[in-house]
């Protein structure tokens, strides 16, 4: 499954833009990866990538909600805080288990159901409430 970057999840924010748009890339690339039966030695290399991008994409989508006063920051950053714990817990079955089929699956079901539901629903309200304080 390949995940089309486009306006519609566009939040309106450059910076934040840019560094969505780059976790789009990292996601297509891990599914090519997968396409060509690469996937298992590529899941590490993958949650190692993710772990240090998220936790500068976080760091300054939240420093930004807090400079803009966003009312949703609390809950926003819950969601990041949840879907950190949840790549957290996967990689944990990864360094028991090995890469396994299940780990495969769940991180692409964890990415794409977060670059889906929360762009297009949770960013999308905070490029909307930053157009408003433009």
């Amino acid at each position: 499954m390949k995940l089309e970057w486009s306006d519609a999840v566009s939040v309106g924010h450059d910076k934040i833009d840019h560094q969505h748009r780059e976790l789009f890339r990292v996601f297509n690339a891990f599914t090519e990866r997968c396409a060509k039966g690469d996937a298992r030695s590529t899941l590490i290399k993958l949650h190692d990538s993710l772990q240090k991008y998220v936790k500068i994409h976080f760091r300054n989508e939240e420093a930004l909600m807090q400079q803009s006063k966003y009312p949703g920051y609390s809950q926003h950053k819950r969601d990041h805080q949840n879907f950190q714990l949840r790549l957290n817990e996967i990689r944990e079955e990864i360094d028991a288990e090995g890469p396994t089929l299940m780990s495969l699956v769940l991180t692409n079901k964890v990415l794409a159901d977060w670059l889906i539901q929360h762009v297009q629903d949770k960013d999308q309200r905070f490029g909307a409430f930053l157009k408003t304080k433009a």
